[in-house]
Order: C-alpha cells, then structure tokens, then sequence
C-alpha cells in the first residue's frame, strides 16, 4: 500500500497530518510527501519529520517546482508509488491509525472493488469536532478515498488544468467493471476551516453566484477528463455492458452544468447590471433564460441590494461557518453501520452518487432515466 500526501501550504497542520500517517499500524507500507512548491515551512516540516523518524515505514520526499496544480500533483505522486492500493491525502487531514486496516480488510471481504472510502469526522483549523459525516451518504472528499493501481495505470495522467483531484476518478471504477465501496468506520478527520475553495466567501447574493459559476467552471474540466476516460474505456478489450449508459450519464450531466454555467452568468450579469438595466430586466425580464416570474425577478434584484444586505446583517445573526457544517453532518453515528457497496447499475441509477450532478435530480429523472433505460437498467 502506498500513501499519497500530497501539500501545499499547510505548514500549520503538515505535522500533525503526516504523523498520523507514520502511526499506521499495517505492517506494509510507503509514505510519499508530494508538496507543490510549497511557499511556507511546509516542506521544510515534513522533511524534518521524515529525518527523524526511524520506524518500518518507506518515505519519500517529492518537492515540484514550478507548481503543478493538484491533478498534476496528485499525479506526480503517483508515479513515484510502488503500491497496488494508493491513499489519498493531504497535508492538513488525519488519518485514523487503523485506516490503512481498515481497507486491507476490505479488500478481502469485497474482492470486486477498486475503490475504497468511509465514514469521516469533519474538523475545523484548531482540530475541533464539526461532527461525522452523513452515514447514508456514500461518497466522500478524495483525502478519505483509497484507489486501486489500475485507476491510474489504465488512463491519461490528471491534467494539469484540473482543480480537483477526486471527481475525475470515480467513474473509472465503474469503466473498469469494478465496485466503489464505503466502509462503515470512521478512518479520518476531514479539515475545513471555512478558507479552502469550498469555503470562500459567499456573504451576498453576487458572491453566491460567482461562488457557483466557479465550482461549474471547475466541473467542465471534470467532464473533458472523463469524456477522454470514456474514449480509453472504448479501447479496452473486455466486454462492459454498461458502457455506453455510462457515456450517456456523462453527456446528460455535461449538458446541465453547462446550462447552469449559462444561467449563473447572466444571473450575474443582472446582479452588476447599472440601474436602467435592473429596471428593464425587471419590468419585462430581459434575460429570458433566466426563466423567472416577477416576484423572483423583484427578490432578485432585492437581494444584491447594499442597504438591504446591510439592514438584514443587522437584524440578524450571521451564520458562523461552523454552524454551515453542523447542517451537514450528525453529531454521531449509528452504532451499527454496514459497508455500503456501489455497482455501475447503482451508479446508473441514482443522481446523488456522484461528485457532480447532485443539484439536477429533476432533470436526472426526467431526461436521462428515460423510459427505454428505465427498461435496460430494469427499474419498476
């Protein structure tokens, strides 16, 4: 098994992280510190770390120059790893000292999966407890997955240009036939501080819209690597009968985020629109994509607003990032959780198991559960 810590920046957590990296208690293991041109102590950190330990663990340092973003990076990880599982990691997470256990144990009760994840705890910066995550949700963030060689070995490297290193991933499972499967235990804690790109400032409407319009940015490029996945998977010479269903997901959840993109934009356009252009776009709604009644154009328009968004700050009480997570996590889990296990039939259908999409179930059941492969994916 290899771990793949990849870094940037974190010289406030990386010793914390890579510790709990080093108190694994599977026997084989190898530890590789990938830091992207780090610009603080962080590889300085973990380099003194690895000088000083001298335990049964295999370490190797990775310092890149010049960035190469976190796909690349990810990547660049990758091939200096040896192992047949690959974990997933970042600097400012810990990991459970079972967790590597954990998935070997997996292994062996789930032979047909490529893909491993789990139940996590979520942190805030000063390691306090936000609570765990969601039991029946089955999929999680990258750090708390371990991969199968074969996820990498059978595709294109991550391009550079990829923001995000996971959501590519996923459907190569299923392109290769196998299983994703989420263990019951808790094998990490998972930081968010509120100041990594999933917790940048959304403090007013325009903000939120923008906000948005870049996750869906960042989901295009998703899509381009798994449309280049789907081309690869075409090459194979092994028969997989789901193939072409999983193409149609992809063009099917291509086509909603690039409208979503087209709606956010001019949505934004409206928003930093000058006075007449509100008007207009008010009284006749001279953004006719955008699809909206009066009263949402009138709540629109309100919404961004200055004096407003000022007076609703002073009435009430703003709500703290910790108070953001806490609705989506539980305070505990269920004593008693099975290992939920994904198909490429499961995949197929339901919307909310996958890293994209979750926002479009209407149309997910409308225009791509059609009545035809309703009929092919044998759903009442």
């Amino acid at each position: 098994m290899s771990f793949l810590m990849i870094t940037y920046n974190q010289e406030k957590t990386i010793e914390q992280a890579l510790k709990s990296a080093l108190a694994q208690d599977y026997p084989n293991l190898e530890i590789i510190v990938c830091d992207d041109c780090s610009k603080d102590r962080t590889f300085e950190i973990a380099s003194k770390i690895a000088t000083d330990y001298h335990g049964p663990f295999k370490i190797i340092l990775q310092r890149n120059d010049p960035n190469l973003g976190i796909g690349a990076n990810f990547h660049k990880a990758f091939t200096l790893a040896t192992g047949e599982w690959l974990f997933m990691a970042a600097g400012d997470d810990v990991s459970m000292p079972d967790r590597c256990r954990a998935v070997a144990d997996g292994i062996r009760q789930f032979p047909d999966a490529l893909a491993f994840g789990s139940n996590y705890e979520v942190i805030d910066g000063d390691s306090r407890s936000l609570g765990f995550s969601q039991p029946e949700h089955r999929l999680g963030p990258g750090a708390v997955i371990a991969w199968h060689r074969s996820i990498f070995t059978s595709f294109a490297p991550l391009g550079k240009e990829l923001k995000v290193e996971d959501a590519p991933l996923y459907p190569r499972v299923f392109l290769l036939g196998g299983t994703y499967v989420k263990l019951p235990q808790v094998t990490l804690q998972y930081r968010m501080d509120g100041h990594s790109f999933t917790g940048q400032d959304r403090n007013n409407v325009l903000n939120v819209q923008k906000y948005f319009l870049k996750v869906r940015k960042v989901l295009v490029k998703v899509m381009e690597q798994r449309f280049a996945d789907i081309a690869t998977a075409h090459s194979f010479h092994k028969e997989n009968k789901w193939l072409n269903l999983l193409e149609e997901r992809q063009k099917w959840a291509y086509h909603e985020i690039l409208e979503d993109i087209a709606e956010r934009e001019e949505t934004i356009r409206i928003l930093e629109a000058p006075f007449f252009s509100k008007l207009r776009f008010l009284l006749c709604n001279s953004a006719p994509s955008l699809r909206m009644g009066f009263a949402q154009r009138m709540r629109l328009i309100l919404s961004a607003y200055q004096p407003l968004i000022w007076l609703k700050r002073k009435i009430t009480k703003p709500v703290s990032w910790s108070e953001m997570i806490a609705k989506e996590t539980v305070p505990t889990l269920p004593a008693e959780l099975s290992p939920l296990v994904i198909d490429a039939r499961f995949y197929l259908t339901h919307i909310d198991h996958d890293f994209c999409g979750s926002d479009y179930f209407e149309s997910f059941e409308r225009d791509f559960l059609t009545p035809e492969r309703r009929k092919m994916l044998q759903i009442p």
